[in-house]
């Protein structure tokens, strides 16, 4: 039996510190552990490019803001998580 979808890394809650050099923001990974691929993640409701398979993949912010990230896997699971990034 296959493993529930999660969302393992940002944790739920979780407030988040943004570095980076100048204008250029370090990216973020997102870790996703179990489910039934294809993977689909949304980052605010809207579909981040990644491979269907991807465990972790890594999206640039834009600046302070709270995101949720959604993951569905094939079978319809899903998990989400609301961050604080600052």
């Amino acid at each position: 039996m296959t493993q529930k979808v999660r969302i393992v890394f940002p944790p739920n809650g979780a407030s988040l510190e943004l570095s980076g050099a100048g204008q250029a923001l370090d990216p973020i990974p997102v870790k996703i552990t179990g489910g039934t691929p294809p993977l689909n993640i949304l980052l605010n409701g809207m579909p981040l490019a990644a491979k269907k398979s991807a465990r972790t993949l890594f999206f640039a912010p834009d600046g302070p803001a709270f995101v949720r990230f959604t993951v569905t896997d094939a079978t319809g699971a899903a998990d989400s998580v609301m961050v604080r990034l600052q």
